[in-house]
This record gives structure tokens, sequence and C-alpha cells, in this order.
């Protein structure tokens, strides 16, 4: 009877790969099984990418308030877009972005605030 427990013992070490080290299962390194990858962790000096920014933004798009930009020349812009498309050095001095100016966001759109009073003229500006 005992050579048949021998056997099983055996065959069941190869079957889950046991190591030399009193029959205990192989952990850690090499490969998983089920997957065929390994199982070491990735260095640490691994970086993380971000999504690429869109390469054609909307410039009056909106999610939120947040996405939202008071520009002198163009009145109530996507943040985004204005960081990709403007130069702020050929901003103008006063205009859409005077004091008690407000970019908010509505219905998907950028607009422009004066004084609490929705500004049609510094929104939806012609941009370039």
């Amino acid at each position: 009877m005992r050579p048949l427990l021998s056997i099983v013992v055996v065959a069941s070490c190869v079957i889950i790969s046991c190591g030399t080290d009193g029959g205990a299962p192989k952990t850690g390194g090499g490969t998983t099984a089920e997957t065929n990858l390994p199982t070491a962790p990735l260095p640490e000096n691994t970086q993380k990418l971000s999504p690429p920014k869109p390469t054609k933004v909307n410039p009056f798009a909106c999610a939120t308030d947040d996405d939202c930009w008071t520009s002198c020349k163009y009145g109530a812009v996507n943040k985004d877009w204005y960081q990709d498309n403007v130069d702020p050095k050929s901003e103008c001095k006063d205009g859409c972005a005077s004091k008690g100016s407000d970019a908010r966001c509505e219905d998907g759109e950028c607009v422009t605030y004066l004084r609490g009073k929705r500004a049609e003229h510094c929104t939806k500006r012609k941009v370039e």
C-alpha cells in the first residue's frame, strides 16, 4: 500500500509544481499557471502614462464650471482649448475678462456673466 501512496504524492507534486523544499508548492517569481505571465512587480521607476489630451477641443464645451475660463478677447471658453490655442500675450487688457466677469458652464457650453448677469456679447464669440 505504501508504494501506491508514494506514487500519488509524487504525481501530485508534479502536477502542482512542488519544489525540493519538503513538497511545498512554489510561490513568488516565475510565472502563474493560469496566465503564464511573470508575477514579479514592476520596477519602481515605471511611470504611469496619463491619457493624451484631445487633439481638437470644442472652444466652448464644458461639463462643469471648472472647465471654463474667461478670456478678455474670446469671453467664456473651454480652459483646455484656451491653454492649447491662445498666447496670453495676445490678450487684451480689458473687455470680457474685466472685473466682475465670470465664466460658467450652462447646458454644456461656457457662458460669460458680468456682474451677475449673462453677457451675450462675451458668450460664444468667434474664435480663430
